[in-house]
């Protein structure tokens, strides 16, 4: 466990930062990493890491929101009872800037930040409709851990784990 905010912080952003010159040739412009944190060094902290185009010009129907272009984002949450286990949840890749290979590097970029962390495995849902996320898991060494029907729609939902103790 970090004693220190700043620490935790750190290790994170040391990680996003090996990443950004990657995305930045794929998407063809410069970008920034955002890092929100609750401020919690403790059992419950959670990160939201966005890739960003800096300076992008805002939609016409949000003029005052969404100055910057999100080329990519996802959330890190403690698993409740074991902090060696993070969930890995809205992972998410603009839609412009899909089949570019972003989203393999940020699915690397959350394994390499679940090693920074010195975590035991990273755990995920994917809705069965999601097939970029569902290629990803499979082409990039995660396990399918389970499968379950969601209550009252004709659809699955699998979960999936990275196993970090043999890395």
């Amino acid at each position: 466990m970090y004693e220190d905010k700043k620490e935790l912080d750190n290790k994170v952003l040391g990680v996003v930062n090996t990443y950004i010159r990657r995305v930045e040739s794929l998407v063809g412009d410069r970008i920034v990493a955002k890092i929100y944190g609750n401020g919690s060094v403790s059992l419950d902290h959670v990160y939201t890491v966005t890739l960003v185009i800096p300076d992008a010009i805002a939609s016409p129907r949000y003029p005052d929101m969404f100055m910057d272009q999100i080329v990519a984002s996802f959330t890190f949450k403690t698993f409740p009872g074991n902090a060696s286990i993070q969930i890995v949840s809205n992972a998410f890749i603009q839609y412009k800037y899909r089949n570019r290979g972003i989203g393999t590097l940020m699915n690397q970029c959350r394994i390499d930040i679940g090693k920074a962390l010195e975590l035991s495995a990273l755990m995920c849902t994917v809705a069965s409709y999601n097939v970029f996320q569902l290629r990803i898991m499979e082409k990039n060494g995660w396990t399918r851990s389970y499968t379950l029907k969601k209550k009252g729609q004709n659809s699955e939902v699998h979960i999936y784990i990275y196993d970090l103790t043999g890395d």
